[in-house]
């Protein structure tokens, strides 16, 4: 009888990114060039309509955001921000709260289980997630300062990638309260971080605008898939 293969389960919350280097076989790059390609919005347009909208939000933040806890900054503004950025089409959406786990090898060979709770997905599908192109994670402090927000996104961005094998490139975004922190992590699971995005000043604009580039690189991603593509779901 064949020896059963022991199966350690990881939780995303328990990610670091040092774990996730030393584990994993992530490298940290101060420049990625999908990232710089993503980040860069010249040709993307607000509207004055959009701009005004995007000030009323962040003015109404700027006053009450040190007294908000997590709950109440999603509501008031992560996902105005979000349904400001219009990412949402007849193919794919953003999805909250979606559980993703998959097996992986680690550098040292052993199995393991890596999965949990992401807070948001953008994937394909309209009733249900399907194939995911970009995670986002909130920090939450009520868990404890130890948690690592870098740690946790690429934990889930990881295990995003490899349930679809259909883009060499994985986006995410954490969210730790007034700032906004872009990442993107590339198959040779090389990655990096932008600079904070202040979402109570201008910055602002410049998130919508890079959420909105994120929606035309996965339109031209589905765009080129085979006709029956095979997600591991």
């Amino acid at each position: 009888m064949a020896k059963k293969t022991h199966i350690h389960h990881l939780n995303f919350e328990k990610c670091t990114e040092q774990f996730m280097q030393d584990t994993f076989g992530l490298t940290y790059k101060k420049q990625l060039n999908s990232l710089k390609k993503w980040i860069t919005i010249d040709d993307v347009i607000l509207h004055k309509t959009e701009q005004e909208q995007l000030d009323e939000l962040r003015f109404f933040a700027e006053e009450r955001i040190n007294a908000w806890n997590e709950g109440t900054l999603l509501v008031k503004l992560i996902s105005p921000i979000i349904n400001l950025s219009k990412l949402d089409s007849s193919k794919f959406a953003t999805f909250a709260e979606v559980p993703l786990k998959t097996e992986f090898q680690t550098i040292t060979n052993e199995q393991v289980e890596l999965g949990g709770i992401v807070d948001m997905v953008y994937a394909t599908g309209v009733s249900e997630s399907k194939a995911p192109y970009f995670c986002m994670h909130e920090y939450k402090r009520e868990k404890g300062n130890k948690a690592d927000p870098r740690g946790q996104l690429l934990a889930e961005m990881l295990t995003a990638q490899q349930l679809n094998p259909y883009t060499d490139v994985m986006y995410g975004l954490y969210v730790n309260g007034r700032n906004w922190f872009f990442a993107a992590l590339e198959k040779n699971r090389n990655y990096a971080f932008s600079m904070a995005y202040d979402s109570i000043n201008t910055d602002i604009y410049d998130i919508v605008k890079i959420l909105r580039k994120l929606r035309i690189y996965v339109e031209e991603k589905i765009s080129t898939l085979p006709p029956n593509p095979k997600f591991i779901l």
